[in-house]
């Protein structure tokens, strides 16, 4: 009893007697309902103010609205207008996000996919809009959505573009790959070591641009002409004999049928090193991944090249090469493609004109990529590769055999879907039996660049 007691008097003490406590409840209960009235009411001012917006086609002013409604409210109406005005002011990503989300809760529903392939088409996604279509062209739609779609399919762009730049600082604590000093000091007595060999830091200047050209030809089985560009430029501001260019022109068919999807791209590319011209290097890669699932797919890819060197040191010492490369392996797409797993081993053989040039090599790689609702993406990777040469290197007598160890992480923002910005950092091992071949570098990189 004395618990309840000492309740009751505290009670009293605080209430200064029941008049003074029921009016106190009676206030905070009506402060709290004219706060729910006004937060309601609040709510459906923004609302009416978002819809009013979006039926006046004012997307861009709907938009963000629509953003903070769905936070609290994320009911079908408001994700559909959502994702529509998303779509309308370029912001793929959440459209796309939100029509997805929509389906989950909805399968099947048919004007919400026809708006989904709109979006794809009109953010340059021309085979998953094709795609879309398709399922619901088997779906029995109305007769006015069968005619849009086939209207939309035909007019849909043949050619398709995209062109990316960017440009950052690289800092690369072994720009030479060069071994240790204790390995330096050791062989320096017996033969001679250039500089190019010996252990150097440097901070790099980089230049990057990447564009992709897509033709349709309007064949059955989705039939493309595909072509890329890519120039990659480093430029050391310690010593201008470790700048580096490569250039690499592609071309050639890819076949996208569901579940098979097909390429044969033939190539070029040129390398320059240290301001001069280093070599030039042809190529064919075909290319084939058949999805066993929406979820897992398995990719192939066979590359035969061929390399021959400038006049140079290097092709006075047997560079110029063929080499052959198969890579297999599996690749796993999670929660609606937002997680993708692959991994894959392979294997290389190349034929130089000198042996100590010549190798055999295997290995394995594992990726994961992720993308996250903030327009961050995240990639990670790692490699191991074993090559087994087919001579000794100079001044070595018996034959080479490395063992290498890559890792790799990335992370990318994108900035108003047209601009990014992304931090790298990369470590490679190296372990040699030639001991003048073992190093460890880092290069920790920063970028930032457009997206057309």
């Amino acid at each position: 009893m004395k618990p309840l007691f000492v309740a009751l008097f505290h009670m009293a003490w605080l209430c200064m007697g029941p008049a003074i406590c029921d009016f106190a409840i009676a206030k905070n209960s009506t402060a709290a309902q004219f706060d729910a009235e006004d937060k309601k009411t609040s709510s459906s001012d923004a609302l009416a103010e978002a819809v009013t917006h979006f039926y006046h086609k004012d997307y861009a002013r709907a938009l963000p609205i629509f953003k903070r409604i769905a936070e609290t409210n994320p009911s079908l109406d408001i994700q559909f207008w959502l994702a529509y005005s998303a779509s309308k002011t370029g912001e793929c990503q959440l459209a796309i996000e939100n029509y997805r989300e929509i389906l989950k809760k909805h399968p099947g529903h048919k004007d919400v996919s026809f708006e989904l392939a709109r979006t794809y088409a009109a953010c340059g996604e021309q085979d998953l809009a094709r795609r879309e279509f398709k399922m619901i062209l088997m779906n029995s739609p109305s007769p006015q959505m069968r005619a849009d779609i086939e209207e939309l399919l035909t007019k849909m762009k043949q050619t398709s573009w995209a062109l990316r730049l960017s440009q950052g600082f690289q800092y690369d604590d072994n720009i030479t790959s060069g071994p240790s000093e204790s390995v330096i000091k050791d062989a320096i007595d017996i033969i001679p070591v250039e500089k190019n060999l010996k252990k150097k830091e440097s901070v790099n200047w980089l230049t990057d641009i990447r564009g992709d050209l897509s033709y349709d030809m309007g064949a059955p089985g989705h039939f493309l002409m595909y072509s890329t560009a890519f120039l990659f430029n480093s430029h050391s501001m310690e010593d201008t004999d470790f700048n580096y260019m490569e250039i690499e022109l592609t071309t050639g068919p890819l076949l996208r049928s569901w579940p098979n999807a097909a390429s044969i791209p033939i190539g070029f590319s040129y390398i320059q090193y240290g301001g001069t011209s280093l070599s030039t290097r042809f190529f064919i890669s075909p290319e084939a991944e058949h999805f066993v699932s929406n979820s897992f797919s398995l990719k192939c890819r066979y590359t035969l090249s061929s390399e021959k060197y400038a006049e140079s040191d290097y092709s006075d010492v047997g560079y110029d090469n063929i080499s052959q490369m198969l890579d297999i392996g599996p690749k796993l797409y999670l929660d609606d493609k937002k997680h993708i797993l692959t991994a894959n081993f392979s294997l290389q053989y190349a034929d130089a004109d000198a042996s100590m040039h010549s190798f055999e090599a295997y290995g394995g790689t594992v990726t994961y990529f992720t993308s996250f609702k903030t327009k961050t993406d995240l990639y990670a990777m790692y490699k191991y590769t074993r090559k087994d040469y087919d001579g000794p290197p100079i001044n070595y007598t018996r034959k080479r055999h490395d063992n290498r160890d890559a890792f790799i992480i990335i992370i990318g923002q994108d900035i108003y879907s047209k601009f990014f910005v992304s931090a790298e950092i990369a470590y490679i091992h190296n372990d040699s039996n030639a001991d003048l071949y073992d190093f460890e570098k880092i290069t920790s990189t920063l970028t930032a660049g457009l997206k057309i």
